[in-house]
């Protein structure tokens, strides 16, 4: 199986391919380097999660833990260290470090060391791309980038990326996302993504990218904090190749990065949006669960421009001026901000509809898409960063009398949306700003509990794919 996965008939193979054909020479050169550096993400990525598919017949065994820290130890035994040995307090809480036993003691292995074989000739390619390119910011992007996998410092890199917004190819490489460290929360998995730029569908989007400073402006002013105002661009892509976690793990339809607060605060975060992973997660689940789940009558709600609406506002709301982001919140800080994304999002369309730039029917039909969309997430498992937050979602939204659960079908009552979402939204920004884990886990804690109604309809959900398993062309 292509990606590793344990159980061919919960996923979909579907083609995800992207039209070169309009690329330059000179950018299909480009294009074909670094294909060849995204490819080598795998090895590093396996390594991290610490798989050996040779030993698993080329499936990835979920019941190993990750390799980001000695086997067995806890979050609080780490905190417990670090109170004692306050000078190795930075580089255990580095996200571009690995943590391992030194007789009585731990020791750091920064991944540019730990991985160094695969890194240097990551960085050969993506040196040769960028003297093969004539984007110029596309150039000082791999540039730097390059120079990152041996530094170990990834600042620049992340910086020069958010600025490059009118390539025709979109490359997003290196460690990023932290969903996998189940301990603190922090430290980031290899992952490539690579494509080509669409025009048309970006002109679309970024008429969205004052209005998302406009919205956190309200927001700002609503709820009392400094707005970033920062910058947003956005970019719209069809996928060619995705490796590392962005294959054997989520394959996302989107994504807002960095993830890094001082980046956010001081520069802003990139929003890329991968149209034919999104086309086909749209087509392949969430319309086939919707007629399933939903009465025939509200079928009119679930049109993929308002799909992409909603994931548009889910990413932008990722670069609002507060997030769950950094070791106060351990493991659960991931599902909190993918929770208050989603909540946002809705939010954000409905800001939209009040300032005449959309129908407020538009924002109603997200909530139903994303109540149905749900349901997916929960199908990779209740305890998945998404399926988490959705899970909260779902108790609080029924508990404002939004949705309910009625012979294994969904109810829906649009007078109470935009109140439960507000609701739930100044909860989010509360604990955000709080960082307090321990008041933090208690709301989890108490808003995660599975609406008794969820696992029949999962149940009636059987013979519909839980994912695609994308199938590139390179």
């Amino acid at each position: 199986m292509a990606a590793g996965r344990d159980n061919e008939t919960r996923y979909v193979k579907i083609p995800i391919r992207g039209d070169v054909s309009h690329l330059s020479t000179g950018n299909k050169d480009t294009l074909e380097a670094l294909i060849s550096a995204a490819r080598l993400i795998n090895p590093i990525y396996l390594a991290q999660m610490n798989q050996k598919l040779e030993e698993t017949g080329g499936i990835i065994d979920e019941s190993r833990n990750a390799a980001y820290y000695p086997p067995g130890m806890t979050a609080e035994e780490l905190e417990v260290y670090i109170q004692a040995h306050p000078d190795q307090k930075q580089d255990i809480l580095s996200p571009f470090s690995v943590v391992q036993r030194d007789g009585t003691l731990l020791k750091t292995i920064p991944y540019a060391e730990l991985y160094e074989p695969h890194l240097t000739r990551m960085k050969l390619f993506l040196e040769h791309a960028s003297r093969i390119t004539d984007h110029p910011q596309f150039k000082k992007f791999l540039k730097s980038k390059a120079a990152a996998f041996v530094s170990n410092e990834y600042k620049e890199s992340d910086i020069d990326w958010i600025h490059v917004t009118d390539a025709p190819i979109e490359l997003t490489i290196g460690p990023y996302e932290s969903y996998e460290d189940k301990t603190l929360g922090i430290k980031r998995n290899f992952e490539a993504m690579l494509g080509v730029t669409l025009t048309e569908e970006n002109e679309k989007v970024r008429q969205y990218q004052d209005l998302t400073l406009e919205f956190d402006a309200y927001l700002g002013n609503m709820y009392g904090y400094t707005p970033s105002g920062k910058i947003t661009p956005m970019v719209v892509m069809n996928e060619i190749l995705a490796t590392g976690g962005a294959y054997y793990s989520y394959i996302a339809m989107a994504y807002n990065l960095p993830n890094d607060n001082d980046i956010h605060e001081t520069v802003g975060s990139k929003k890329v949006f991968v149209k034919n992973v999104m086309d086909a997660k749209f087509t392949t689940m969430t319309i086939p669960i919707a007629e399933r789940i939903v009465e025939r009558s509200m079928m009119h709600h679930f049109d993929p421009w308002t799909y992409f609406l909603f994931v548009v506002g889910h990413e932008l709301s990722h670069g609002l001026g507060f997030r769950f982001s950094g070791p106060e919140f351990k493991e659960l800080g991931p599902s909190l901000e993918e929770a208050k994304a989603d909540v946002f999002g809705m939010l954000f369309l409905y800001f939209l509809a009040e300032k005449g730039v959309l129908a407020k029917e538009v924002a109603e039909s997200a909530v139903y898409i994303h109540a149905i969309d749900g349901l997916r997430q929960l199908r990779f498992g209740l305890e998945e960063a998404h399926a988490f937050g959705a899970r909260i979602q779902y108790q609080w939204l029924e508990n404002m009398g939004a949705i309910g659960i009625h012979e294994q079908t969904f109810l829906f009552d649009p007078r109470f949306f935009k109140q439960a979402l507000e609701s739930l939204g100044y909860e989010f920004f509360k604990l955000s700003q709080a960082q307090n884990y321990t008041n933090t886990k208690s709301f989890a804690d108490t808003w995660s509990a599975v609406l008794p109604g969820l696992k029949p309809m999962i149940k009636r959900l059987e013979g519909i794919p839980v994912d695609i398993d994308p199938i590139f062309d390179c």
